[in-house]
């Protein structure tokens, strides 16, 4: 399996002596980079897929991303709508090449709340959104099995939204325990069969009740700004969609760590903050590239296409995040 290591340089969304930036509009200019290494006797040619950060919303580009080697493809995958980045290369045994794009981007934190008046009867079953997202997932089960039975059960024929999101995150909270982070998505089945699930769990089986019931969901992944380590860097959450169109954030991992103690960082149902960086929406999508296609859980970090062998190709990869202005405190 690919070696893979992030270093984050920058504390902008930690508490700085009672300050939370996390809760202020803030700037960065980042740089996200992979090294790719041949360690097979060989030569291996491969197709080289980087996210491409996201710009709507709460999250802007100041500048268009410059890329390096600058012979690189923008693509977009078709389930979501997600941009990437493409480099195709040859790699003589023992060789390797180093994958880089560079952007700067405003980041306001996302807050809203839920109207205590909407109801899962408010949706318009036929907009894209919507069926986008209800659409069947493999990561977020929505067929026959536990995982309906549970949000049915939780739900009891309840159809206000705010009620049911409330009821949710609640369950998802008090039920997992965090741990055993692993680069990839844990499905709603794996949250409620495993002992501990990272964030991606969290979120999987959160997204997955919403859906079973009829209420949009989407995982959102990116990165942190300001890990001290790589078990926190990268960083998935979830957003609901309501009738109204608006997009509610929720983050019931972070909230899980706050209250334990064990984590200081901003995110709860209805708010953000501008920590992180979003590099795409959903889960479960194809991508294709010059070297042929590869189905992946998220769109987050660098994915090789083909699959390689084992022992064949070594991938280390890097997301730097620094604030383009210094935080006043008052």
């Amino acid at each position: 399996m690919p070696i893979k290591r992030i270093k984050h340089l920058v504390d902008g969304g930690v508490k700085l002596l009672g300050f939370d930036a996390s809760r202020k509009r803030q700037e960065y200019r980042c740089r996200y980079e992979a090294r790719v290494k041949n360690i097979s006797p060989e030569k291996v040619g491969f197709s080289l897929v980087m996210p491409y950060p996201v710009n709507d919303g709460g999250q802007k580009l100041i500048s268009n991303p410059e890329f390096r080697p600058s012979d690189a493809s923008l693509l977009k995958e078709e389930d979501f709508g997600n941009r990437y980045v493409s480099w195709t290369a040859e790699l003589e045994s023992g060789h390797s090449i180093t994958f880089s794009q560079f952007f700067e981007c405003v980041i306001e934190p996302r807050a809203i709340e839920i109207d205590p008046n909407l109801s899962i009867d408010d949706y318009e079953k036929s907009s894209d959104k919507v069926v986008t997202y209800l659409n069947k997932n493999s990561y977020l089960e929505q067929g026959s099995g536990e995982g309906q039975k549970l949000a049915l059960d939780l739900a009891a024929g309840e159809k206000n939204i705010k009620i049911l999101m409330d009821k949710f995150n609640k369950f998802v909270i008090d039920r997992l325990s965090y741990g055993n982070p692993f680069e990839g998505l844990y499905s709603m089945k794996d949250a409620l069969e495993k002992s501990e699930v990272d964030g991606g769990g969290f979120d999987s089986l959160l997204a997955g009740l919403c859906r079973t019931v009829g209420i949009p969901a989407r995982i959102v992944s990116g990165f942190w700004t300001n890990s001290p380590d790589d078990v926190m860097a990268m960083h998935a959450w979830v957003e609901i969609l309501l009738p109204t169109g608006d997009w509610v954030p929720a983050d019931p991992s972070v909230e899980k760590l706050r209250k334990q103690k064990r984590s200081r960082r901003s995110g709860e149902l209805g708010f953000v903050g501008s920590d992180r960086v979003i590099f795409s929406y959903g889960s479960d999508m194809e991508i294709k590239a010059e070297m042929g296609a590869r189905e992946v859980d998220i769109l987050q970090n660098p994915i090789l296409i083909p699959k390689p062998e084992d022992k064949q190709l070594v991938v280390e990869r890097g997301f730097y995040a620094v604030p383009l202005k210094k935080i006043k405190l008052k």
